[in-house]
């Protein structure tokens, strides 16, 4: 949990795209969204090497890139590409992921992969 930002959780287990996303869903939550600085920071922090899905795609036109709930990626506050990304590799990558070291990047939906979700923090008195 981090204050102020969130609470997020790390699989380790890899999952294609829509099963990641159905993961979290069942959790309570969602493939993470990175809207600002200091949920990219907490991000990375989750990661050591290896890359994870986060919660958006391209799926309705390519090159769109918009969050599972249907905004634009450019207004989530956070659209730090690798370089020389997204570059939809063999005409099949649209989905959405990060690489610990160097930004976003667009992954093929069905690859396995770690992933991780975002819950809402509620508080009840």
């Amino acid at each position: 949990m981090h204050p102020g930002v969130g609470y997020y959780k790390y699989h380790s287990k890899k999952l294609s795209f829509d099963a990641a996303n159905k993961k979290c869903a069942e959790e309570g939550g969602h493939l993470a969204i990175i809207n600002s600085e200091a949920e990219h920071q907490i991000v990375r922090s989750l990661l050591k090497n290896d890359s994870a899905y986060l919660g958006f795609h391209d799926r309705i036109k390519e090159g769109e890139f918009i969050t599972i709930f249907g905004e634009p990626l450019a207004a989530t506050g956070f659209t730090g590409w690798v370089k020389g990304q997204p570059d939809n590799s063999g005409g099949k990558e649209h989905c959405g992921s990060y690489y610990p070291k160097y930004g976003l990047n667009d992954m093929a939906c069905e690859k396995e992969m770690p992933f991780i979700c975002e819950y809402d923090l509620s508080w009840s008195e």
